[in-house]
Parts: C-alpha cells; sequence; structure tokens
C-alpha cells in the first residue's frame, strides 16, 4: 500500500484536483494557487492586519491568509488516500573514490573520480570498496592481465573486473548522475609492484602470483622453486 494526498481546490471556476506524494507537495501546491490569484485578497484586512501586496514565502502561510480572507468563496482540501500498487524503489546510492595513479607509465599519471552504485545490501561504501581492491588483489586473473599488458599490477584496473565489484555490491557507474561527496581517498597509492616480482608459476591457466622477496630475479617464490 501506498499513501498519496489528493489536493481539491474549490473555486469560482470550478474544482481543481491533484495527487501528490506528501502533504508538504500538498501544500506546495495550494501556495502555487495562492499566489497565482494573490491580487483578489492583496490590501483586504485579515487577523494580521493588511495583507501585503505580495505573498509571504512560507508555503503555509501563503495559504492560509489566501483562503481565510476568501470567507467561503474559495476553500481548499487535503486528504491522504490509501493505494494499492508497489511502492516505489528508492533512489539509487552511490559512493564515490577519488584516485591518482602514480606515474609509472605514460598514461598513468591520472586524478580523477569514479562513481560506484551501491547494492541495498551495502551499508558502508568504504569497508565494500576495501574489501573489493584485497579481493582484487589477491586474485591471480587481474594480476596476470597487467603482466599481459605490460604495465604495474594497478589497483585502477579494478573497474574493468565487475565480477569482482559485484561480489562486494558494487557497479561502475562511468557517467554518474552528478559528482558526489569523495567517500574514499586514493591519491596516495594505488600500485601494488614495488615490493618484489610475483611468482610466475602456472598451473591450468592461474598464476601463483605470490610476491617474490629478494632481488627480483627469482621467476618463483619458494614453494614452486624448481
Amino acid at each position: 500500500m501506498t499513501t498519496v494526498y489528493v489536493l481539491t481546490i474549490d473555486h469560482s471556476r470550478g474544482d481543481d484536483v491533484s495527487v501528490h506524494a506528501d502533504d508538504e507537495g500538498a501544500i506546495a501546491a495550494a501556495a502555487a494557487f495562492a499566489r497565482q490569484c494573490w491580487k483578489e485578497v492583496a490590501g483586504h484586512g485579515s487577523y494580521i492586519g493588511t495583507i501585503p501586496n505580495t505573498p509571504p514565502a512560507d508555503d503555509q502561510l501563503a495559504v492560509r491568509l489566501y483562503f481565510d480572507t476568501q470567507d467561503g468563496h474559495e476553500s481548499y482540501s487535503i486528504t491522504a488516500h490509501e493505494v494499492q500498487g508497489e511502492t516505489p524503489p528508492d533512489p539509487p546510492r552511490y559512493g564515490y573514490v577519488n584516485y591518482h595513479t602514480p606515474f609509472q607509465r605514460f598514461d598513468d599519471g591520472v586524478t580523477g573520480q569514479w562513481a560506484f552504485r551501491l547494492a541495498d545490501t551495502v551499508t558502508d561504501f568504504a569497508k565494500a570498496w576495501e574489501a573489493a581492491v584485497y579481493d582484487f588483489a589477491c586474485h591471480p586473473f587481474p594480476w596476470r592481465d597487467a603482466k599481459a599488458a605490460g604495465h604495474p599490477f594497478n589497483y585502477g584496473d579494478l573497474i574493468g573486473y565487475p565480477d569482482v565489484l559485484a561480489r562486494h555490491g558494487l557497479t561502475y557507474v562511468p557517467d554518474p548522475p552528478a559528482a558526489g561527496v569523495v567517500t574514499v581517498d586514493h591519491d596516495d597509492i594505488l600500485v601494488d609492484s614495488e615490493d618484489g616480482d610475483r611468482c610466475m608459476y602456472e598451473q591450468d591457466g592461474e598464476y601463483c602470483g605470490a610476491v617474490i622477496d629478494g632481488d627480483g630475479t627469482a621467476e618463483r617464490c619458494s614453494q614452486h622453486a624448481r
């Protein structure tokens, strides 16, 4: 069930009927009618004295002054009604990330903002983003793809893996309705390639990907050393 508010204005030219989602919307519509016809009451006497030539900005006051001064010749009513149907869905929620990728190659020095639409299950966007980044960093395929493309393994590539984002209730939106308040700031660093290379051991199409400590000459971790 959904509640709607019906505004009925009875005037000399007939009845105006409109439906509104809430009482405030109905009052605003009644105030708009009053202001449109304000010349009919301007200068008349009322409980506050002489009605001013211009209507007040407050909707409630404008409605009260206009219709009280009409002395029954014009009137309005607002009634609530329960109607069958689905409750309108909540508007989409978005989380925003400020990012800066350190200058590792010619097209990595970029600063900007990402936007993500949040699933109903996401109550804390910052935590969801952190979990998605961790999931992405631990997954072998993004690192492998970065290797194949010849650039550092970069968290900025995460937006190209919608399945990883979806596991944490996030959907990348390339053209959000508007820029929003930044919830997460990754201006410090998004690159995970400074602490050594990764194990290149491959089995059934998957790399180990474990970080190799040392001088960078080894291709496999100790577990998969030849």
